[in-house]
Protein backbone atom coordinates (compact mmCIF):
# COMPACT_ATOMS: atom_id res chain seq x y z
CA UNK A 1 0.00 0.00 0.00
CA UNK A 2 1.08 3.42 -0.81
CA UNK A 3 0.30 6.18 2.00
CA UNK A 4 -0.46 9.96 1.47
CA UNK A 5 -0.15 12.08 3.96
CA UNK A 6 -1.98 15.20 4.66
CA UNK A 7 1.51 16.87 4.65
CA UNK A 8 1.91 15.82 0.96
CA UNK A 9 -1.17 17.22 -0.35
CA UNK A 10 -0.39 20.00 -3.42
CA UNK A 11 -3.99 20.45 -4.62
CA UNK A 12 -7.77 19.27 -4.06
CA UNK A 13 -9.96 17.81 -6.79
CA UNK A 14 -13.97 17.38 -6.65
CA UNK A 15 -15.75 14.83 -8.72
CA UNK A 16 -19.74 15.57 -8.42
CA UNK A 17 -22.78 14.53 -10.68
CA UNK A 18 -24.15 17.55 -10.25
CA UNK A 19 -21.76 19.92 -7.55
CA UNK A 20 -24.79 22.64 -7.38
CA UNK A 21 -26.28 20.10 -5.04
CA UNK A 22 -23.18 20.63 -2.61
CA UNK A 23 -21.43 23.76 -3.28
CA UNK A 24 -17.62 22.71 -3.35
CA UNK A 25 -16.86 26.21 -1.92
CA UNK A 26 -18.43 24.63 1.04
CA UNK A 27 -17.58 20.94 0.63
CA UNK A 28 -13.97 21.09 -0.44
CA UNK A 29 -13.76 24.82 1.40
CA UNK A 30 -14.28 22.86 4.66
CA UNK A 31 -11.50 20.56 4.04
CA UNK A 32 -9.13 23.21 2.89
CA UNK A 33 -10.14 24.75 6.01
CA UNK A 34 -8.60 22.67 8.65
CA UNK A 35 -5.82 21.52 6.30
CA UNK A 36 -3.40 23.62 8.10
CA UNK A 37 -3.64 21.38 11.18
CA UNK A 38 -1.47 18.86 9.07
CA UNK A 39 -0.05 20.88 6.59
CA UNK A 40 0.55 24.59 8.66
CA UNK A 41 3.10 25.44 5.90
CA UNK A 42 0.35 25.94 3.88
CA UNK A 43 -0.53 29.37 2.46
CA UNK A 44 -2.96 28.88 -0.36
CA UNK A 45 -4.38 26.11 -2.47
CA UNK A 46 -5.72 25.94 -6.14
CA UNK A 47 -8.53 23.19 -6.29
CA UNK A 48 -10.80 21.99 -9.07
CA UNK A 49 -14.63 21.24 -8.98
CA UNK A 50 -15.81 18.89 -11.44
CA UNK A 51 -19.68 17.49 -12.53
CA UNK A 52 -21.10 16.10 -15.92
CA UNK A 53 -21.13 19.45 -17.38
CA UNK A 54 -18.41 21.59 -16.48
CA UNK A 55 -15.73 22.19 -13.53
CA UNK A 56 -14.57 25.38 -11.57
CA UNK A 57 -11.15 26.20 -10.23
CA UNK A 58 -11.17 27.59 -7.34
CA UNK A 59 -8.20 29.68 -5.07
CA UNK A 60 -7.93 29.69 -1.60
CA UNK A 61 -5.80 31.23 1.08
CA UNK A 62 -6.06 33.03 4.59
CA UNK A 63 -8.09 36.20 3.01
CA UNK A 64 -10.74 33.54 1.83
CA UNK A 65 -11.82 31.51 -1.36
CA UNK A 66 -12.36 33.07 -4.61
CA UNK A 67 -14.25 31.30 -7.77
CA UNK A 68 -13.65 31.52 -11.38
CA UNK A 69 -16.63 31.40 -13.50
CA UNK A 70 -17.83 27.93 -15.24
CA UNK A 71 -15.83 25.83 -17.85
CA UNK A 72 -17.98 23.86 -19.78
CA UNK A 73 -16.02 20.54 -20.54
CA UNK A 74 -17.71 20.41 -24.18
CA UNK A 75 -15.20 23.98 -25.24
CA UNK A 76 -12.23 22.85 -26.33
CA UNK A 77 -11.04 26.18 -24.57
CA UNK A 78 -11.65 24.49 -21.44
CA UNK A 79 -9.06 21.71 -21.91
CA UNK A 80 -6.68 24.16 -22.17
CA UNK A 81 -7.53 26.20 -19.08
CA UNK A 82 -7.45 22.69 -17.50
CA UNK A 83 -3.60 22.09 -18.64
CA UNK A 84 -2.57 25.18 -16.78
CA UNK A 85 -4.52 24.17 -13.95
CA UNK A 86 -2.26 21.05 -13.42
CA UNK A 87 0.92 23.27 -14.55
CA UNK A 88 0.19 25.99 -12.28
CA UNK A 89 -0.20 22.90 -9.00
CA UNK A 90 3.27 22.07 -9.74
CA UNK A 91 4.96 24.93 -10.51
CA UNK A 92 2.68 28.19 -8.47
CA UNK A 93 2.56 31.60 -9.55
CA UNK A 94 4.69 33.89 -8.00
CA UNK A 95 2.08 36.26 -6.77
CA UNK A 96 -0.15 32.92 -5.41
CA UNK A 97 2.68 31.31 -3.24
CA UNK A 98 1.09 27.61 -1.88
CA UNK A 99 4.01 26.74 0.91
CA UNK A 100 5.94 28.76 2.99
CA UNK A 101 9.57 28.48 2.11
CA UNK A 102 11.25 28.68 4.95
CA UNK A 103 9.36 25.57 6.05
CA UNK A 104 10.11 22.01 5.60
CA UNK A 105 9.48 18.14 7.01
CA UNK A 106 12.84 16.93 8.55
CA UNK A 107 11.68 13.60 8.88
CA UNK A 108 9.52 12.06 6.37
CA UNK A 109 6.55 9.00 6.45
CA UNK A 110 5.39 9.63 10.18
CA UNK A 111 2.13 11.61 11.13
CA UNK A 112 4.04 13.79 13.26
CA UNK A 113 6.98 14.66 11.10
CA UNK A 114 9.62 17.62 12.81
CA UNK A 115 9.16 20.58 11.31
CA UNK A 116 12.77 22.67 10.11
CA UNK A 117 11.45 26.01 10.49
CA UNK A 118 14.47 28.62 9.40
CA UNK A 119 14.45 32.13 10.63
CA UNK A 120 16.90 35.21 9.75
CA UNK A 121 18.55 34.77 13.68
CA UNK A 122 18.63 30.72 13.64
CA UNK A 123 17.09 27.32 12.42
CA UNK A 124 14.31 25.65 14.44
CA UNK A 125 13.48 21.47 13.98
CA UNK A 126 10.31 21.99 15.85
CA UNK A 127 7.27 19.45 16.39
CA UNK A 128 3.88 20.49 15.74
CA UNK A 129 1.57 21.92 18.55
CA UNK A 130 -1.71 23.35 16.77
CA UNK A 131 -2.84 24.61 13.80
CA UNK A 132 -5.84 27.04 13.61
CA UNK A 133 -8.29 27.41 10.56
CA UNK A 134 -7.14 28.65 7.38
CA UNK A 135 -9.95 31.36 6.13
CA UNK A 136 -8.16 33.81 9.26
CA UNK A 137 -5.01 34.30 10.92
CA UNK A 138 -3.81 30.49 10.43
CA UNK A 139 -2.62 30.36 13.91
CA UNK A 140 0.49 27.74 14.39
CA UNK A 141 2.34 26.65 16.86
CA UNK A 142 5.42 24.91 17.23
CA UNK A 143 8.03 23.58 20.19
CA UNK A 144 11.57 23.10 19.41
CA UNK A 145 12.41 20.76 22.53
CA UNK A 146 16.32 21.41 22.27
CA UNK A 147 16.55 25.04 21.89
CA UNK A 148 13.44 25.47 24.25
CA UNK A 149 11.48 27.87 22.24
CA UNK A 150 7.85 28.23 21.11
CA UNK A 151 7.60 29.29 17.32
CA UNK A 152 4.08 30.92 16.85
CA UNK A 153 2.95 31.51 13.29
CA UNK A 154 0.10 33.68 11.79
CA UNK A 155 -1.54 35.60 9.00
CA UNK A 156 -2.08 39.11 10.05
CA UNK A 157 -4.28 41.79 8.54
CA UNK A 158 -2.55 44.64 6.77
CA UNK A 159 -5.26 47.25 8.02
CA UNK A 160 -5.34 45.94 11.22
CA UNK A 161 -3.57 48.95 13.69
CA UNK A 162 -1.53 46.78 15.95
CA UNK A 163 0.59 44.51 15.52
CA UNK A 164 1.86 41.56 17.97
CA UNK A 165 5.75 41.46 17.51
CA UNK A 166 5.48 45.00 18.47
CA UNK A 167 3.55 44.54 21.19
CA UNK A 168 5.23 41.25 22.52
CA UNK A 169 8.86 43.97 22.50
CA UNK A 170 6.96 46.12 24.34
CA UNK A 171 5.78 44.21 27.42
CA UNK A 172 9.05 41.76 26.77
CA UNK A 173 10.11 41.87 30.65
CA UNK A 174 6.74 41.81 32.61
CA UNK A 175 5.77 38.60 34.55
CA UNK A 176 2.62 36.60 33.98
CA UNK A 177 3.18 37.40 29.55
CA UNK A 178 5.06 35.11 27.70
CA UNK A 179 8.35 36.58 26.52
CA UNK A 180 9.48 37.16 23.42
CA UNK A 181 13.07 36.38 21.57
CA UNK A 182 12.51 37.75 18.31
CA UNK A 183 9.65 38.24 15.66
CA UNK A 184 10.27 38.87 11.80
CA UNK A 185 8.21 38.81 8.48
CA UNK A 186 8.34 35.78 6.71
CA UNK A 187 9.70 35.64 3.49
CA UNK A 188 8.51 34.40 0.21
CA UNK A 189 9.85 32.09 -2.93
CA UNK A 190 12.47 34.01 -4.82
CA UNK A 191 12.72 37.72 -4.79
CA UNK A 192 8.68 37.91 -3.90
CA UNK A 193 9.59 40.03 -0.63
CA UNK A 194 7.49 39.24 2.08
CA UNK A 195 5.02 36.34 2.08
CA UNK A 196 1.19 37.39 1.41
CA UNK A 197 -1.73 36.60 -0.31
CA UNK A 198 -2.16 38.16 -3.82
CA UNK A 199 -2.75 41.87 -4.04
CA UNK A 200 -5.26 40.80 -6.65
CA UNK A 201 -8.07 39.27 -4.75
CA UNK A 202 -7.01 40.51 -1.13
CA UNK A 203 -6.43 44.34 0.39
CA UNK A 204 -7.88 47.54 -0.17
CA UNK A 205 -6.44 48.11 -3.40
CA UNK A 206 -7.01 44.71 -5.24
CA UNK A 207 -8.60 44.17 -8.76
CA UNK A 208 -11.30 41.92 -7.75
CA UNK A 209 -13.55 43.68 -5.84
CA UNK A 210 -15.91 41.94 -4.17
CA UNK A 211 -18.96 44.31 -3.59
CA UNK A 212 -20.16 44.52 0.41
CA UNK A 213 -17.43 42.83 1.35
CA UNK A 214 -13.83 43.87 2.92
CA UNK A 215 -11.45 40.93 2.04
CA UNK A 216 -8.04 41.43 3.85
CA UNK A 217 -4.52 41.48 2.75
CA UNK A 218 -2.53 39.07 4.72
CA UNK A 219 1.28 38.71 5.49
CA UNK A 220 2.56 36.09 7.80
CA UNK A 221 4.53 37.16 10.77
CA UNK A 222 6.51 34.85 13.10
CA UNK A 223 7.24 35.10 16.98
CA UNK A 224 9.47 32.62 18.38
CA UNK A 225 8.80 32.46 22.35
CA UNK A 226 11.10 32.08 25.12
CA UNK A 227 7.68 30.65 27.59
CA UNK A 228 6.06 27.83 27.47
CA UNK A 229 3.53 26.76 30.02
CA UNK A 230 0.22 23.89 29.58
CA UNK A 231 -3.46 24.69 29.14
CA UNK A 232 -5.94 25.94 31.63
CA UNK A 233 -7.19 22.41 31.06
CA UNK A 234 -4.34 20.71 32.90
CA UNK A 235 -5.43 22.05 36.27
CA UNK A 236 -4.90 19.76 38.89
CA UNK A 237 -7.32 21.28 41.47
CA UNK A 238 -9.74 24.48 42.08
CA UNK A 239 -7.37 26.46 44.31
CA UNK A 240 -4.58 26.52 41.28
CA UNK A 241 -7.61 27.71 39.00
CA UNK A 242 -8.04 30.71 40.86
CA UNK A 243 -4.25 31.28 41.36
CA UNK A 244 -3.59 31.14 37.48
CA UNK A 245 -6.38 33.72 37.35
CA UNK A 246 -5.48 36.14 40.13
CA UNK A 247 -1.59 36.04 38.25
CA UNK A 248 -3.29 36.61 34.79
CA UNK A 249 -5.20 39.45 36.22
CA UNK A 250 -1.88 41.20 37.50
CA UNK A 251 0.08 40.44 34.61
CA UNK A 252 -2.72 42.28 32.48
CA UNK A 253 -3.01 44.93 35.23
CA UNK A 254 1.02 45.14 35.05
CA UNK A 255 0.76 45.85 31.15
CA UNK A 256 -1.90 48.38 31.33
CA UNK A 257 -0.03 50.61 34.40
CA UNK A 258 3.56 50.03 33.21
CA UNK A 259 3.48 49.71 29.52
CA UNK A 260 -0.23 50.89 28.70
CA UNK A 261 -1.19 47.87 27.00
CA UNK A 262 -4.69 46.16 26.92
CA UNK A 263 -5.05 42.44 25.96
CA UNK A 264 -8.90 42.81 24.73
CA UNK A 265 -8.61 38.93 24.20
CA UNK A 266 -8.90 37.02 27.79
CA UNK A 267 -9.59 33.64 27.54
CA UNK A 268 -9.37 30.12 29.00
CA UNK A 269 -7.11 29.45 25.96
CA UNK A 270 -4.92 32.44 26.67
CA UNK A 271 -4.06 31.88 30.28
CA UNK A 272 -1.33 28.90 30.67
CA UNK A 273 -0.43 27.29 33.76
CA UNK A 274 2.53 25.61 34.95
CA UNK A 275 4.33 28.47 33.01
CA UNK A 276 8.07 27.92 32.32
CA UNK A 277 10.28 30.66 31.31
CA UNK A 278 13.73 29.75 29.36
CA UNK A 279 16.85 31.97 29.09
CA UNK A 280 14.79 34.73 31.11
CA UNK A 281 15.13 36.83 34.32
CA UNK A 282 12.74 39.38 35.62
CA UNK A 283 13.30 42.50 37.12
CA UNK A 284 11.36 44.18 39.62
CA UNK A 285 11.76 47.52 37.89
CA UNK A 286 9.76 46.51 34.85
CA UNK A 287 6.66 46.20 36.75
CA UNK A 288 7.46 47.84 39.91
CA UNK A 289 4.98 46.96 42.79
CA UNK A 290 3.77 43.96 40.85
CA UNK A 291 3.13 40.77 43.06
CA UNK A 292 2.30 37.35 41.68
CA UNK A 293 -0.31 35.53 44.25
CA UNK A 294 2.44 33.28 45.31
CA UNK A 295 4.57 35.95 46.70
CA UNK A 296 1.27 37.45 48.26
CA UNK A 297 0.89 34.22 50.09
CA UNK A 298 4.61 33.98 51.02
CA UNK A 299 6.59 37.23 51.36
CA UNK A 300 9.95 35.52 51.61
CA UNK A 301 9.40 34.46 48.07
CA UNK A 302 12.33 35.71 46.37
CA UNK A 303 12.10 34.62 42.21
CA UNK A 304 9.05 35.49 40.35
CA UNK A 305 6.99 32.32 40.32
CA UNK A 306 4.06 32.96 38.22
CA UNK A 307 0.67 29.79 38.48
CA UNK A 308 -0.54 31.39 35.28
CA UNK A 309 0.60 33.77 32.43
CA UNK A 310 -1.20 35.93 29.85
CA UNK A 311 -0.17 34.91 25.97
CA UNK A 312 -1.75 35.42 22.53
CA UNK A 313 -1.39 39.34 22.40
CA UNK A 314 -2.40 39.70 18.72
CA UNK A 315 -5.77 41.47 19.67
CA UNK A 316 -4.04 43.99 22.60
CA UNK A 317 -3.85 47.74 21.64
CA UNK A 318 -1.28 49.88 22.38
CA UNK A 319 -3.01 52.58 24.48
CA UNK A 320 -0.17 55.16 24.00
CA UNK A 321 0.24 55.19 19.98
CA UNK A 322 -2.34 58.23 18.98
CA UNK A 323 -5.33 58.53 18.78
CA UNK A 324 -7.16 54.99 20.35
CA UNK A 325 -10.93 56.14 20.57
CA UNK A 326 -11.37 54.53 17.17
CA UNK A 327 -9.59 51.14 17.73
CA UNK A 328 -11.72 51.12 20.67
CA UNK A 329 -14.11 50.63 19.40
CA UNK A 330 -13.96 47.38 18.03
CA UNK A 331 -15.47 44.32 19.15
CA UNK A 332 -12.80 41.47 19.06
CA UNK A 333 -12.31 38.62 21.44
CA UNK A 334 -13.35 34.91 21.94
CA UNK A 335 -17.13 34.33 21.82
CA UNK A 336 -17.44 32.52 25.36
CA UNK A 337 -15.45 35.09 27.04
CA UNK A 338 -15.92 38.07 25.55
CA UNK A 339 -17.37 40.57 28.73
CA UNK A 340 -21.29 41.54 27.53
CA UNK A 341 -20.57 45.19 26.51
CA UNK A 342 -18.35 44.49 24.01
CA UNK A 343 -19.99 41.32 22.98
CA UNK A 344 -23.06 44.04 22.55
CA UNK A 345 -20.60 46.82 21.39
CA UNK A 346 -22.84 49.10 23.87
CA UNK A 347 -23.12 50.48 27.55
CA UNK A 348 -25.52 49.02 29.58
CA UNK A 349 -27.79 51.91 30.45
CA UNK A 350 -29.58 50.27 33.23
CA UNK A 351 -26.37 49.04 34.90
CA UNK A 352 -26.80 52.91 36.53
CA UNK A 353 -26.38 51.64 40.56
CA UNK A 354 -22.61 51.85 41.93
CA UNK A 355 -21.90 48.75 43.74
CA UNK A 356 -19.75 48.66 46.88
CA UNK A 357 -15.92 47.91 46.76
CA UNK A 358 -14.52 44.50 48.33
CA UNK A 359 -13.57 44.65 51.92
CA UNK A 360 -11.42 41.94 52.88
CA UNK A 361 -10.56 41.20 56.84
CA UNK A 362 -8.48 38.67 58.83
CA UNK A 363 -5.38 36.73 56.76
CA UNK A 364 -6.75 37.95 53.57
CA UNK A 365 -6.55 41.70 54.71
CA UNK A 366 -3.07 41.16 56.45
CA UNK A 367 -1.11 39.17 53.54
CA UNK A 368 -2.94 42.21 51.27
CA UNK A 369 -1.66 44.96 53.18
CA UNK A 370 1.75 43.12 53.53
CA UNK A 371 2.21 42.78 49.71
CA UNK A 372 0.88 45.61 47.92
CA UNK A 373 0.78 48.30 51.07
CA UNK A 374 -1.96 49.71 53.51
CA UNK A 375 -2.30 53.01 51.33
CA UNK A 376 -2.96 51.00 47.93
CA UNK A 377 -5.78 49.00 50.17
CA UNK A 378 -7.52 52.08 51.12
CA UNK A 379 -7.12 53.76 47.75
CA UNK A 380 -9.61 51.85 45.90
CA UNK A 381 -12.04 51.18 48.33
CA UNK A 382 -12.16 55.06 49.01
CA UNK A 383 -11.97 55.96 45.34
CA UNK A 384 -15.29 54.02 44.46
CA UNK A 385 -17.47 54.87 48.08
CA UNK A 386 -16.57 58.58 47.77
CA UNK A 387 -18.12 58.59 44.08
CA UNK A 388 -21.87 59.25 43.05
CA UNK A 389 -23.96 56.24 44.11
CA UNK A 390 -26.40 56.39 40.70
CA UNK A 391 -25.89 57.99 37.10
CA UNK A 392 -27.92 59.38 35.04
CA UNK A 393 -28.90 57.12 32.32
CA UNK A 394 -29.72 59.50 30.05
CA UNK A 395 -26.67 60.66 29.28
CA UNK A 396 -24.38 57.72 28.35
CA UNK A 397 -20.73 57.78 28.27
CA UNK A 398 -19.88 55.94 24.84
CA UNK A 399 -18.81 52.52 23.83
CA UNK A 400 -15.18 51.81 24.20
CA UNK A 401 -13.37 48.76 24.69
CA UNK A 402 -12.37 49.42 28.58
CA UNK A 403 -10.06 47.68 31.08
CA UNK A 404 -13.02 46.13 33.48
CA UNK A 405 -14.10 44.71 30.47
CA UNK A 406 -11.11 42.43 29.99
CA UNK A 407 -11.51 41.81 34.07
CA UNK A 408 -14.70 40.34 33.11
CA UNK A 409 -13.77 38.04 30.79
CA UNK A 410 -11.41 36.67 33.34
CA UNK A 411 -14.46 36.30 35.28
CA UNK A 412 -16.64 34.25 32.80
CA UNK A 413 -13.01 32.07 32.52
CA UNK A 414 -13.36 31.24 36.20
CA UNK A 415 -17.19 30.42 35.73
CA UNK A 416 -16.89 28.09 32.90
CA UNK A 417 -13.90 26.93 34.41
CA UNK A 418 -16.21 26.36 37.59
CA UNK A 419 -18.82 24.78 35.84
CA UNK A 420 -17.29 21.97 34.46
CA UNK A 421 -14.77 20.92 37.45
CA UNK A 422 -15.57 17.51 38.52
CA UNK A 423 -13.63 16.87 41.64
CA UNK A 424 -12.17 13.79 42.02
CA UNK A 425 -13.85 10.95 44.04
CA UNK A 426 -17.15 12.39 42.93
CA UNK A 427 -19.85 11.33 40.68
CA UNK A 428 -20.31 13.61 37.50
CA UNK A 429 -23.46 15.41 39.52
CA UNK A 430 -24.84 17.70 36.71
CA UNK A 431 -28.05 19.35 37.22
CA UNK A 432 -30.06 20.34 33.99
CA UNK A 433 -29.83 23.95 34.45
CA UNK A 434 -25.68 23.43 34.30
CA UNK A 435 -25.68 21.55 31.37
CA UNK A 436 -27.95 24.47 29.96
CA UNK A 437 -25.20 26.90 30.89
CA UNK A 438 -22.56 25.11 29.30
CA UNK A 439 -23.99 24.67 26.50
CA UNK A 440 -24.87 27.95 26.19
CA UNK A 441 -21.05 29.18 26.95
CA UNK A 442 -19.98 26.64 23.90
CA UNK A 443 -22.06 28.36 21.72
CA UNK A 444 -22.51 31.85 22.45
CA UNK A 445 -21.57 34.67 20.22
CA UNK A 446 -21.25 38.22 19.54
CA UNK A 447 -24.50 39.83 19.85
CA UNK A 448 -25.80 42.11 17.37
CA UNK A 449 -29.14 42.86 18.55
CA UNK A 450 -31.20 41.48 21.19
CA UNK A 451 -29.75 40.19 24.79
CA UNK A 452 -26.55 38.35 26.04
CA UNK A 453 -27.84 35.32 28.46
CA UNK A 454 -24.79 36.43 30.64
CA UNK A 455 -26.69 39.20 31.80
CA UNK A 456 -29.10 37.41 33.49
CA UNK A 457 -26.21 35.81 35.49
CA UNK A 458 -24.66 38.90 36.94
CA UNK A 459 -27.96 39.10 39.41
CA UNK A 460 -27.37 35.76 40.64
CA UNK A 461 -27.00 35.32 44.10
CA UNK A 462 -25.20 32.84 46.16
CA UNK A 463 -27.88 30.21 46.37
CA UNK A 464 -27.87 29.99 42.46
CA UNK A 465 -24.55 29.10 42.01
CA UNK A 466 -24.78 26.64 44.67
CA UNK A 467 -27.90 24.74 42.61
CA UNK A 468 -25.46 24.68 39.76
CA UNK A 469 -21.61 23.81 40.72
CA UNK A 470 -20.59 20.63 41.79
CA UNK A 471 -21.59 20.16 45.70
CA UNK A 472 -18.01 20.08 46.51
CA UNK A 473 -17.40 23.55 45.09
CA UNK A 474 -20.50 25.05 47.01
CA UNK A 475 -17.72 26.97 48.87
CA UNK A 476 -17.28 29.42 45.94
CA UNK A 477 -20.39 30.48 45.75
CA UNK A 478 -20.44 33.50 48.24
CA UNK A 479 -17.82 34.93 46.02
CA UNK A 480 -18.96 33.91 42.49
CA UNK A 481 -22.19 36.29 44.23
CA UNK A 482 -19.99 39.46 45.41
CA UNK A 483 -17.82 39.55 41.44
CA UNK A 484 -21.29 39.14 39.72
CA UNK A 485 -22.65 42.73 42.21
CA UNK A 486 -19.33 44.15 41.06
CA UNK A 487 -19.67 43.55 37.58
CA UNK A 488 -23.45 44.34 37.43
CA UNK A 489 -22.63 48.00 37.31
CA UNK A 490 -21.70 49.54 34.09
CA UNK A 491 -18.59 51.05 35.38
CA UNK A 492 -18.39 53.37 31.98
CA UNK A 493 -20.51 55.41 34.19
CA UNK A 494 -17.66 56.18 36.73
CA UNK A 495 -14.67 57.56 34.76
CA UNK A 496 -13.29 59.22 37.87
CA UNK A 497 -12.35 56.06 39.08
CA UNK A 498 -9.10 54.51 38.77
CA UNK A 499 -8.61 52.41 35.43
CA UNK A 500 -7.74 49.18 37.39
CA UNK A 501 -10.33 49.51 39.95
CA UNK A 502 -11.85 45.94 38.87
CA UNK A 503 -8.18 44.37 38.67
CA UNK A 504 -8.03 45.10 42.71
CA UNK A 505 -11.74 43.98 43.22
CA UNK A 506 -11.19 40.92 41.84
CA UNK A 507 -7.74 40.58 43.01
CA UNK A 508 -9.00 40.68 46.70
CA UNK A 509 -11.87 38.40 46.22
CA UNK A 510 -9.66 35.61 44.52
CA UNK A 511 -7.12 36.21 47.36
CA UNK A 512 -9.90 35.29 49.69
CA UNK A 513 -10.99 32.45 48.17
CA UNK A 514 -7.50 31.04 47.73
CA UNK A 515 -7.14 30.91 51.22
CA UNK A 516 -10.20 29.98 52.18
CA UNK A 517 -9.26 26.31 49.86
CA UNK A 518 -5.52 26.33 51.69
CA UNK A 519 -6.18 23.19 53.69
CA UNK A 520 -8.49 21.84 50.75
CA UNK A 521 -7.42 22.59 47.14
CA UNK A 522 -10.47 20.60 45.69
CA UNK A 523 -8.65 17.61 43.30
CA UNK A 524 -9.99 17.74 40.17
CA UNK A 525 -9.98 15.03 37.59
CA UNK A 526 -8.91 15.32 34.26
CA UNK A 527 -12.18 14.90 32.88
CA UNK A 528 -14.42 17.44 33.35
CA UNK A 529 -18.27 16.90 33.66
CA UNK A 530 -19.64 18.19 30.20
CA UNK A 531 -22.99 16.40 29.26
CA UNK A 532 -23.22 15.56 25.92
CA UNK A 533 -24.05 17.48 22.93
CA UNK A 534 -27.89 16.81 21.78
CA UNK A 535 -28.09 17.35 18.02
CA UNK A 536 -30.34 20.50 18.48
CA UNK A 537 -27.02 22.11 20.56
CA UNK A 538 -24.88 21.63 17.49
CA UNK A 539 -27.70 22.96 14.88
CA UNK A 540 -28.23 25.80 17.26
CA UNK A 541 -24.26 26.40 17.50
CA UNK A 542 -22.54 30.28 16.51
CA UNK A 543 -20.59 28.51 13.92
CA UNK A 544 -21.97 25.32 12.53
CA UNK A 545 -19.20 24.58 9.95
CA UNK A 546 -16.69 24.29 12.31
CA UNK A 547 -18.82 21.64 14.85
CA UNK A 548 -18.84 19.56 11.75
CA UNK A 549 -15.24 19.76 11.29
CA UNK A 550 -13.70 18.70 14.60
CA UNK A 551 -14.27 15.14 14.79
CA UNK A 552 -10.69 14.56 14.96
CA UNK A 553 -9.92 17.05 17.53
CA UNK A 554 -12.35 17.17 20.49
CA UNK A 555 -15.34 19.27 21.22
CA UNK A 556 -15.96 22.07 19.44
CA UNK A 557 -15.60 25.27 22.30
CA UNK A 558 -17.01 28.75 20.96
CA UNK A 559 -13.24 29.70 20.77
CA UNK A 560 -12.13 30.93 17.81
CA UNK A 561 -10.83 34.75 17.86
CA UNK A 562 -12.80 36.93 15.54
CA UNK A 563 -14.53 40.62 14.87
CA UNK A 564 -17.92 40.80 14.64
CA UNK A 565 -17.94 41.38 11.05
CA UNK A 566 -15.94 37.94 10.94
CA UNK A 567 -19.42 36.68 12.96
CA UNK A 568 -22.10 38.77 10.23
CA UNK A 569 -20.17 36.72 7.41
CA UNK A 570 -20.32 33.33 8.65
CA UNK A 571 -23.65 34.06 9.84
CA UNK A 572 -25.04 35.36 6.66
CA UNK A 573 -23.59 32.42 4.72
CA UNK A 574 -25.40 30.06 7.25
CA UNK A 575 -28.51 31.56 6.25
CA UNK A 576 -27.55 31.21 2.34
CA UNK A 577 -27.15 27.64 3.50
CA UNK A 578 -30.64 27.60 4.86
CA UNK A 579 -32.75 29.47 1.73
CA UNK A 580 -31.05 26.68 -0.46
CA UNK A 581 -32.11 24.24 1.70
CA UNK A 582 -28.84 23.40 3.12
CA UNK A 583 -28.78 22.07 6.71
Amino acid sequence: KVRVYWHETQSLIEVKRDFKLIPPSTQTGSYLHVLPRALPSLAGMLYLAWDRRAFVLYWSDTSGILRSEDYDINDIKSWDVLFRYVYTVVNPLPDLPTRDPTMSIKSTGVLKPKWEINCNKQTFNASFLFGAPSHSRQTCVFWDDVKKRVIKDHWRDEDRRYNESEILEKIKGIPGTGQVDFSEVVKGPGDSGDLSTSKLHSGGKCTLKIAGRRVPRRTKQRSVLKSKGDPLSKRKSVRQILMAVYDGIEAHQACLKHKRVLHRDVSRYNLLINPVHHDTEFDDEQAPGAKFINRVLDPNEKCVKEEGILIDWDNAADLEEGDVSGALTERTGTPMFVSIGVGMGNIRRIAILRRKFPVLTGESKRLYAQAYGQETYDKYIKAVSESEMVKDPASPPQYRHRPYHDVESFFWVLVYELLIAWPEGNEKTISELASFLIHSFENHNFIKNGVDFRTDLLSKDAAFWRAILHPELECLAETLEEMCLYLSAEWAYWPELPEDHAHEAFKRLLLKAVLELKSNPIPLKGEVRIPSRAVEAIRGSSDVRENMEEPLLGRKRSSKKRSFADVEDVLESQQQKKSRGGK
